[in-house]
């Protein structure tokens, strides 16, 4: 299911988005195709307030849940995966430190148009991955900085200097979210 009352989805302003996704597989027909019985919920929601002409406030959050129905070993992808360019930033993209069954992610920016061709963004993300239904939020890793935005024809650039554990120089296309 999905929902939104954005109508300029390179850049945002006001509006909000909403979607939900549900999986469910393993043994549920006829024929078994043996693997395994699981179900994953994930939902996604954005909102954005215009403050000024220029200047915008963008909140983001994201909650997901990986269920198996046995105690199993599950593939690698199975699990959510937080911290880098995408979704928390001001981690490593490749190490992987946050993965687990269940995350809970947000994301706040002020982006301030410098023209339109160019923004300019302030970020905030607080997230994490668990691997059971107790989510603690004093085990949340925050991330923040100062981000660019060079808008061509087929969407935006992103470059995002962020601090987490460290400093890192984060590169994308499009908006994070």
């Amino acid at each position: 299911l999905s929902y939104s009352s954005i109508t300029d989805i390179f850049n945002p302003s006001k509006g909000t988005y909403w979607n939900w996704t549900y999986e469910q597989g393993g043994k549920e027909s006829p024929i078994d195709f043996t693997g395994l019985t699981f179900s994953k919920t994930i939902i996604n929601s954005a909102h954005f307030v215009s403050i000024t002409q220029k200047l915008t406030l963008g909140l983001h959050g994201s909650f997901g849940v990986f269920n198996t129905a046995e105690a199993s070993t599950t593939y690698e992808t199975e699990s959510f995966v937080i911290g880098g360019a995408s979704t928390l930033r001001g981690y490593k993209d490749t190490d992987y430190l946050f993965s687990g069954s269940h995350k809970l992610l947000f994301n706040s920016e002020l982006r301030y148009n410098i023209s339109p061709t160019y923004q300019v963004i302030l970020f905030y993300d607080r997230g994490n991955t668990f691997d059971s239904n107790s989510y603690s939020l004093s085990d949340m890793h925050d991330g923040k900085g100062i981000g660019v935005r060079f808008f061509t024809p087929v969407g935006p650039i992103r470059l995002d200097l962020a601090y987490g554990d460290l400093w890192y120089l984060h590169f994308g296309i499009g908006q994070l979210f």
